[in-house]
């Protein structure tokens, strides 16, 4: 008897048993059969292997499984499969199983029920996934948004997450409480209601726009998110200068006091010589002595009503005209003003180039700005004084010499002191607004 195609057969079919065994094993899956009427239960190798067993080790019986079940999902299990077989509702049923040297491992099972025509479950069949590592993933990434979440929550910076569309699709407790808004309210608002842009903004300072509408100073530092299909969402973290911005002010308000006083200060003897002349040519006038005397006292008046003028606008902050100004006369007069207030150790010097052509600007700004500079100096210069030990002569120079900007004819103002200069940590600062080098 010809038994050739027989035997191909039974070929094929250990083939596809053992590429089926090798799947299993590759995917860390398993096959298992549940003969209600019997009673037995088969399992295919994969499934051994996942329960913790060797093929050959192993009897696989009814409630084998069910006694590998972790204590903590042991109820849940027992419902899946209870379901399978009283209703045939099919399980699917993640779990914990803990194998025979104690490992533990999770699952992921499927069963259906084959019912007979009376309705009675007679078999149930399925499969089994070990999902250890998905598990293991899944739970990192818990931990990790458990441990982000708490950051944000606890940051006392505001901190908004944009989505790709500009919208707002989260915000820490430290941004409701600056805004005024809860994230309720804002989930899935453009960020507009937030600032003064329609746009996500830059890094920088921009105007930030509480709930009830009051705007407030906020600097901004923007960071993108990049998945799978590239950037998207965007990170905003703020800070609100509102208090920054005020201490800057009072910051302003004290130089501009100390300016002012040493302004004051130094044209005081000016204003005295005025009241002294007005007060000689009155005396005169009054007393019959020949000359011009009401003139003079004229003239000495406008002089002092132009002085006590200019000192309401330093002191106002108030804006003058530009006009062509002579910085040589500037520089010549404010340098006057403060060797009358200055120590009298200091030596102030005052030098510029022939043929130096005039300006444009604000006479009464340049002259504070001027002012300023030489305080500034002032104060390193006598700093310097204080901690040396050696003879020294405090020095102050202010030169004027023509250069360009912008393609443009200007003229350079130098203040240059030999005081104790500025130290290289902080030289790249020295233009930001309100920093000084002098010591507190």
């Amino acid at each position: 008897q010809d038994i050739t195609e027989q035997v191909a057969f039974e070929q094929s079919l250990r083939d596809q048993q053992s590429l089926l065994q090798e799947a299993e094993r590759i995917g860390r899956t398993g096959s298992w059969i549940h003969d209600l009427e019997e009673p037995s239960v088969s399992w295919s190798d994969g499934t051994c292997r996942i329960f913790g067993f060797e093929p050959a080790e192993v009897s696989p019986r009814p409630g084998l499984a069910a006694s590998l079940i972790h204590p903590d999902d042991a109820d849940a299990w027992r419902e899946a499969y209870g379901g399978m077989i009283k209703h045939g509702v099919p399980m699917s049923i993640r779990a914990r199983i803990v194998q025979p040297g104690g490992a533990v491992r999770w699952v992921h099972a499927r069963g259906e029920a084959i019912r007979r025509a009376d309705g009675r479950t007679s078999r149930l069949i399925g499969s089994i996934h070990d999902v250890t590592e998905e598990a293991v993933l899944e739970s990192a990434l818990r931990d990790s948004a458990l441990r982000l979440r708490q950051i944000l929550e606890s940051a006392p910076l505001p901190i908004i997450l944009i989505d790709a569309e500009g919208l707002v699709e989260a915000m820490n407790p430290a941004a409701e409480s600056v805004f005024g808004w809860t994230l309720a309210e804002m989930s899935g608002k453009p960020l507009s209601l937030l600032c003064d842009t329609d746009e996500i903004p830059g890094a920088g300072v921009h105007r930030g726009r509480r709930k009830d509408g009051v705007t407030f100073p906020l600097e901004a530092t923007v960071a993108s998110i990049r998945d799978e299909v590239g950037p998207g969402r965007q990170v905003v973290m703020c800070v609100d200068l509102t208090e920054r911005e005020a201490r800057e002010e009072q910051v302003r308000a004290l130089q501009k006091t100390e300016a002012l006083g040493t302004l004051v200060a130094g044209e005081a003897h000016d204003f005295n010589n005025l009241l002294t002349a007005i007060s000689g040519s009155l005396t005169m006038l009054d007393e019959g002595v020949p000359g011009n005397w009401l003139t003079l006292a004229d003239d000495a008046t406008t002089r002092a009503t132009d002085l006590v003028r200019r000192l309401l606008q330093f002191a106002r902050g108030e804006a003058a005209e530009m006009d062509v100004v002579d910085l040589r006369t500037i520089a010549s007069e404010t340098v006057g003003i403060v060797r009358e207030t200055f120590d009298r150790r200091i030596q102030l010097d005052v030098s510029y180039e022939p043929g130096l052509p005039p300006a444009y600007g604000n006479r009464t700004q340049l002259q504070q700005a001027l002012l300023n500079l030489l305080v500034n100096a002032r104060d390193a210069v006598m700093e310097r004084a204080l901690d040396t030990a050696v003879t020294f002569e405090p020095r102050i120079a202010v030169a004027l010499s023509e250069g360009e900007l912008d393609g443009q004819r200007a003229i350079r103002i130098a203040v240059v002191d030999n005081g104790v200069g500025v130290p290289d940590e902080v030289a790249n600062r020295i233009f930001d607004p309100f920093f000084t080098t002098k010591s507190p």
